[in-house]
């Protein structure tokens, strides 16, 4: 009994028919990637709405403006110039 022919086992079709078809493939599966790339976008972009909304109302803080802030400058006794229970 011959065993049946798998897709797999076939040579990879080299000629104009297979390189059509394989536009024609890619090009199915573009469509169906489009709508889920703009769904994408459109969530990206309401993502960014939304933080440059609430930075203006946190009162008009920029990107820019959102530095780490400097470390405190305090004065600091010298430990051999502090007064140790004297």
């Amino acid at each position: 009994m011959p065993s049946p022919q798998h897709p797999h086992d076939k040579p990879p079709d080299t000629s104009k028919e297979g390189i059509k078809s394989l536009s024609r493939r890619l090009d199915r599966a573009a469509a169906d990637l489009n709508p889920f790339l703009m769904v994408l976008a459109v969530g990206l972009f309401v993502l960014n709405l939304t933080l440059y909304i609430g930075m203006a109302a946190a009162g008009g803080a920029s990107a820019a403006s959102m530095r780490r802030p400097a470390a405190p400058q305090t004065a600091v006794a010298h430990p051999t110039e502090a007064n140790f229970g004297r």
